[in-house]
Protein backbone atom coordinates (compact mmCIF):
# COMPACT_ATOMS: atom_id res chain seq x y z
CA UNK A 1 0.00 0.00 0.00
CA UNK A 2 1.10 3.18 -0.86
CA UNK A 3 1.35 6.84 0.39
CA UNK A 4 0.96 8.99 -2.61
CA UNK A 5 3.16 11.69 -0.95
CA UNK A 6 5.66 8.66 -0.69
CA UNK A 7 5.76 7.49 -3.53
CA UNK A 8 6.27 10.90 -5.29
CA UNK A 9 9.76 11.00 -3.11
CA UNK A 10 10.59 7.52 -4.89
CA UNK A 11 9.88 8.44 -8.32
CA UNK A 12 -15.52 0.88 23.40
CA UNK A 13 -18.28 0.56 24.77
CA UNK A 14 -18.96 -3.01 25.75
CA UNK A 15 -21.62 -4.65 23.57
CA UNK A 16 -24.61 -6.77 24.35
CA UNK A 17 -24.16 -10.48 25.01
CA UNK A 18 -26.30 -11.23 21.91
CA UNK A 19 -24.63 -9.57 19.78
CA UNK A 20 -21.37 -10.68 20.63
CA UNK A 21 -23.24 -14.16 19.86
CA UNK A 22 -23.42 -13.17 16.46
CA UNK A 23 -20.04 -12.04 15.82
CA UNK A 24 -19.05 -15.35 17.27
CA UNK A 25 -21.03 -17.39 14.74
CA UNK A 26 -20.42 -15.01 11.88
CA UNK A 27 -16.46 -15.42 12.66
CA UNK A 28 -16.88 -19.12 13.22
CA UNK A 29 -18.77 -19.52 9.39
CA UNK A 30 -15.78 -17.21 8.24
CA UNK A 31 -13.30 -19.65 9.20
CA UNK A 32 -14.95 -22.52 8.26
CA UNK A 33 -15.39 -20.96 4.50
CA UNK A 34 -11.37 -20.38 4.46
CA UNK A 35 -12.37 -16.76 5.82
CA UNK A 36 -10.63 -13.23 4.70
CA UNK A 37 -13.83 -12.23 3.46
CA UNK A 38 -14.04 -8.37 2.40
CA UNK A 39 -16.67 -6.67 4.87
CA UNK A 40 -18.98 -4.21 3.87
CA UNK A 41 -17.75 -0.34 3.61
CA UNK A 42 -20.25 0.55 6.48
CA UNK A 43 -19.01 -2.48 8.59
CA UNK A 44 -17.34 -1.64 12.34
CA UNK A 45 -16.17 -4.56 13.56
CA UNK A 46 -14.63 -4.28 16.86
CA UNK A 47 -16.62 -0.89 16.64
CA UNK A 48 -14.01 0.81 14.26
CA UNK A 49 -15.27 2.60 10.93
CA UNK A 50 -12.67 3.09 8.21
CA UNK A 51 -12.31 6.62 8.91
CA UNK A 52 -11.87 5.34 12.29
CA UNK A 53 -8.77 3.19 11.10
CA UNK A 54 -7.88 6.43 8.47
CA UNK A 55 -6.89 8.29 11.27
CA UNK A 56 -5.24 5.47 12.91
CA UNK A 57 -3.43 4.98 10.09
CA UNK A 58 -2.46 8.45 9.84
CA UNK A 59 1.42 8.71 11.04
CA UNK A 60 2.42 5.11 10.30
CA UNK A 61 1.45 5.68 6.29
CA UNK A 62 3.13 9.24 6.02
CA UNK A 63 6.15 8.05 7.48
CA UNK A 64 6.84 5.40 5.26
CA UNK A 65 5.29 2.77 7.02
CA UNK A 66 7.83 3.18 10.00
CA UNK A 67 7.09 0.74 12.95
CA UNK A 68 7.20 3.50 15.16
CA UNK A 69 4.14 4.23 13.95
CA UNK A 70 2.39 1.41 13.88
CA UNK A 71 -1.16 1.86 15.28
CA UNK A 72 -2.48 -0.57 18.18
CA UNK A 73 -5.79 -1.59 16.84
CA UNK A 74 -7.47 -5.40 17.09
CA UNK A 75 -6.69 -5.71 13.15
CA UNK A 76 -3.60 -6.86 11.66
CA UNK A 77 -2.71 -4.64 8.88
CA UNK A 78 -1.20 -5.76 5.88
CA UNK A 79 1.04 -3.17 4.21
CA UNK A 80 4.42 -3.01 2.29
CA UNK A 81 7.87 -3.09 4.01
CA UNK A 82 9.14 -0.61 2.91
CA UNK A 83 12.47 -0.90 4.94
CA UNK A 84 13.09 -4.84 4.60
CA UNK A 85 11.90 -5.48 1.44
CA UNK A 86 11.35 -2.25 -0.53
CA UNK A 87 8.80 -2.58 -3.85
CA UNK A 88 10.41 -3.41 -7.19
CA UNK A 89 9.59 -0.30 -9.94
CA UNK A 90 9.31 -1.21 -13.31
CA UNK A 91 7.24 0.54 -16.48
CA UNK A 92 3.31 -0.17 -17.15
CA UNK A 93 1.41 1.31 -20.34
CA UNK A 94 -0.90 4.36 -19.12
CA UNK A 95 -4.40 4.16 -19.85
CA UNK A 96 -6.18 7.60 -21.37
CA UNK A 97 -5.85 10.88 -21.08
CA UNK A 98 -2.37 11.17 -21.43
CA UNK A 99 -0.87 7.67 -22.71
CA UNK A 100 2.75 7.12 -22.31
CA UNK A 101 3.94 5.04 -19.61
CA UNK A 102 4.05 5.13 -16.23
CA UNK A 103 5.50 3.49 -12.81
CA UNK A 104 4.25 0.16 -11.36
CA UNK A 105 5.31 -0.73 -7.76
CA UNK A 106 5.21 -4.63 -6.85
CA UNK A 107 6.58 -6.98 -4.34
CA UNK A 108 5.54 -8.84 -1.24
CA UNK A 109 5.31 -8.76 2.13
CA UNK A 110 4.21 -11.85 4.62
CA UNK A 111 2.28 -12.49 8.27
CA UNK A 112 2.14 -14.61 10.90
CA UNK A 113 -1.53 -14.12 12.93
CA UNK A 114 -3.37 -15.83 15.64
CA UNK A 115 -6.75 -17.02 14.45
CA UNK A 116 -9.57 -14.84 15.08
CA UNK A 117 -7.77 -11.77 14.04
CA UNK A 118 -9.19 -9.54 11.77
CA UNK A 119 -7.21 -7.92 9.07
CA UNK A 120 -7.15 -4.13 7.26
CA UNK A 121 -6.45 -4.17 4.10
CA UNK A 122 -4.87 -0.83 3.12
CA UNK A 123 -4.23 0.06 -0.58
CA UNK A 124 -3.60 3.75 -1.09
CA UNK A 125 -3.40 7.08 0.70
CA UNK A 126 -3.25 10.58 -0.70
CA UNK A 127 -3.13 13.96 2.07
CA UNK A 128 -2.89 17.15 2.22
CA UNK A 129 0.71 17.73 2.75
CA UNK A 130 2.16 20.07 0.32
CA UNK A 131 2.01 19.71 -2.59
CA UNK A 132 -1.33 19.14 -3.12
CA UNK A 133 -4.05 18.48 -5.69
CA UNK A 134 -6.57 20.44 -5.11
CA UNK A 135 -9.51 20.78 -4.60
CA UNK A 136 -8.34 18.37 -1.23
CA UNK A 137 -11.40 16.81 0.25
CA UNK A 138 -12.24 18.49 3.25
CA UNK A 139 -15.61 16.72 3.96
CA UNK A 140 -15.94 12.93 4.46
CA UNK A 141 -18.59 12.91 1.84
CA UNK A 142 -16.36 14.11 -1.25
CA UNK A 143 -13.39 12.02 -0.14
CA UNK A 144 -14.23 8.80 -2.33
CA UNK A 145 -15.42 11.15 -5.07
CA UNK A 146 -11.92 13.04 -4.87
CA UNK A 147 -9.69 9.86 -5.26
CA UNK A 148 -12.02 8.17 -7.70
CA UNK A 149 -12.97 10.85 -10.49
CA UNK A 150 -11.09 10.52 -13.65
CA UNK A 151 -10.21 14.69 -13.47
CA UNK A 152 -8.89 14.29 -10.17
CA UNK A 153 -6.58 11.21 -8.49
CA UNK A 154 -8.41 9.12 -11.47
CA UNK A 155 -8.11 5.51 -9.30
CA UNK A 156 -8.93 2.87 -11.23
CA UNK A 157 -8.93 -0.75 -11.70
CA UNK A 158 -8.69 -1.53 -7.64
CA UNK A 159 -9.20 -4.83 -5.99
CA UNK A 160 -8.80 -7.02 -3.48
CA UNK A 161 -7.59 -10.84 -4.02
CA UNK A 162 -8.42 -13.09 -1.38
CA UNK A 163 -7.30 -17.15 -2.23
CA UNK A 164 -8.13 -15.91 -5.80
CA UNK A 165 -11.40 -14.60 -5.12
CA UNK A 166 -11.49 -10.65 -6.10
CA UNK A 167 -13.65 -7.86 -5.02
CA UNK A 168 -13.61 -4.65 -6.54
CA UNK A 169 -13.46 -1.51 -4.47
CA UNK A 170 -15.18 2.16 -4.87
CA UNK A 171 -16.12 5.21 -3.65
CA UNK A 172 -17.43 3.99 -0.77
CA UNK A 173 -13.89 2.22 0.18
CA UNK A 174 -12.81 5.09 0.96
CA UNK A 175 -11.60 6.50 4.59
CA UNK A 176 -11.26 10.23 5.50
CA UNK A 177 -9.87 11.69 8.65
CA UNK A 178 -8.30 14.92 10.28
CA UNK A 179 -5.11 15.21 12.47
CA UNK A 180 -5.26 17.20 15.64
CA UNK A 181 -3.84 20.35 15.02
CA UNK A 182 -0.42 19.37 17.16
CA UNK A 183 -0.60 16.44 15.70
CA UNK A 184 0.84 16.93 11.66
CA UNK A 185 1.02 14.20 9.35
CA UNK A 186 5.03 13.29 8.40
CA UNK A 187 5.47 14.19 5.03
CA UNK A 188 5.39 17.62 5.06
CA UNK A 189 3.42 18.67 7.73
CA UNK A 190 -0.64 18.17 6.34
CA UNK A 191 -3.58 17.19 8.53
CA UNK A 192 -6.26 15.27 5.99
CA UNK A 193 -5.54 12.18 4.92
CA UNK A 194 -8.07 9.85 2.42
CA UNK A 195 -7.25 6.27 2.52
CA UNK A 196 -8.81 3.38 0.20
CA UNK A 197 -8.83 0.56 2.10
CA UNK A 198 -10.90 -2.77 3.70
CA UNK A 199 -11.82 -4.73 6.56
CA UNK A 200 -11.36 -8.63 5.84
CA UNK A 201 -12.79 -11.16 8.15
CA UNK A 202 -10.26 -13.84 10.40
CA UNK A 203 -8.91 -16.44 8.38
CA UNK A 204 -9.07 -20.17 8.88
CA UNK A 205 -5.35 -21.69 9.78
CA UNK A 206 -3.36 -22.06 7.39
CA UNK A 207 -1.52 -19.91 4.76
CA UNK A 208 -3.65 -17.68 2.73
CA UNK A 209 -2.69 -14.61 -0.15
CA UNK A 210 -4.01 -11.72 -0.28
CA UNK A 211 -3.39 -9.49 -3.15
CA UNK A 212 -3.70 -5.63 -4.13
CA UNK A 213 -4.02 -4.36 -7.63
CA UNK A 214 -4.72 -0.70 -8.91
CA UNK A 215 -3.73 2.20 -10.69
CA UNK A 216 -3.90 6.14 -10.53
CA UNK A 217 -4.40 8.04 -13.80
CA UNK A 218 -6.26 11.13 -13.34
CA UNK A 219 -6.15 13.69 -15.50
CA UNK A 220 -5.45 16.57 -12.49
CA UNK A 221 -3.43 14.57 -10.93
CA UNK A 222 -1.28 14.00 -14.10
CA UNK A 223 -1.42 17.66 -15.15
CA UNK A 224 -0.43 18.66 -11.48
CA UNK A 225 2.23 16.28 -10.68
CA UNK A 226 3.86 15.90 -14.11
CA UNK A 227 3.39 11.91 -14.18
CA UNK A 228 1.66 9.40 -16.75
CA UNK A 229 0.00 6.83 -13.97
CA UNK A 230 0.86 4.72 -10.66
CA UNK A 231 0.05 1.59 -9.95
CA UNK A 232 0.64 -1.13 -7.75
CA UNK A 233 0.29 -5.06 -8.00
CA UNK A 234 1.49 -6.24 -4.23
CA UNK A 235 0.97 -9.85 -2.13
CA UNK A 236 1.12 -10.40 0.91
CA UNK A 237 1.70 -14.06 2.44
CA UNK A 238 -0.25 -14.53 5.65
CA UNK A 239 0.15 -17.48 7.91
CA UNK A 240 -2.87 -18.31 10.52
CA UNK A 241 -1.75 -20.20 13.27
CA UNK A 242 -4.38 -21.97 15.72
CA UNK A 243 -4.55 -20.12 19.27
CA UNK A 244 -6.89 -17.05 20.41
CA UNK A 245 -5.98 -13.80 18.90
CA UNK A 246 -6.53 -11.89 22.17
CA UNK A 247 -8.08 -9.16 19.96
Amino acid sequence: MYNFKRSLNVNKIGLPVAILLVIAVLVSLALAEGGGNVMPPTARPYGYSLNDMTLKMALFQTSGNNPTYYPQTPFQVLYMNFVAVPPTRSDISCPAPNGGTGDLYSGANSFVVRSGTPFLVPLWSIDDSPPVLPPFPYDVSLAGHYFFDSSLVGGRDFEVIVDGQSTKLGESNVGWAMTPTDQPLLDGGGHGIVLLGVFLTPMSVGTHTVTIRGQLAGAGLLTYFGLNCMAEDYSYLVKVIPGNSGK
